[in-house]
């Protein structure tokens, strides 16, 4: 059985994002909703990214309540499952990268620099240490990433092994 962390890293992947982003992605989320997705929001709330009410894209939010901050402006989402918050984050993406031609935004999932400096570009944290704070974050999928390949070449060489039993039975 996959972590919650692992499952988020290829549920990222199957949405077209490279290793580096997805893993970048899933630092970001442990930052906003703690280290183990204990934080308030990401138990009471399943948001593990730390969002707001969202007003002008599409969204896969409940609702919102008014975050303890004590600014009496900002939100909280609430989502129905942590994997509909995950939707929600590919939804800002796709929201924010909606005019940006395919093969660029193609590449603004696929490399962590370029991902980087379009997150630069959206209000979604402001403060100037945030992404170094994301950074210094640690987890890595690498492990995760080894063992789904061996589990693909694994599969590939027994439908190769049946595939090649049924040419010579003949």
């Amino acid at each position: 059985m996959l972590n919650k962390f692992a499952a988020a890293y290829l549920y990222f992947r199957a949405r077209g994002y490279s290793h580096d982003v997805a893993e970048w992605l899933i630092k970001q989320s442990k930052l906003e909703a703690g280290p183990l997705w204990d934080s308030r929001a990401a138990r009471e709330d399943n948001n593990v990214w730390g969002m707001g009410k969202v007003y002008t894209r599409p969204t896969t939010q409940i609702s919102a309540r008014e975050a303890e901050d004590g600014s009496g402006q900002n939100t909280i989402a609430r989502y129905r499952t942590v994997l509909d918050s995950h939707r929600d984050r590919v939804l800002f993406d796709d929201w924010h990268l909606r005019n940006v031609p395919g093969s660029q935004k193609r590449k603004v999932k696929r490399f962590l620099p370029d991902y980087l400096e379009y997150m630069r570009t959206t209000a979604y944290n402001t403060k100037p240490t945030y992404y170094q704070a994301v950074t210094r974050v640690q987890w890595s999928a690498d492990t995760l990433r080894l063992l789904v390949s061996v589990a693909v070449v694994g599969v590939t060489a027994t439908v190769l092994y049946i595939l090649w039993k049924k040419r010579f039975k003949k």
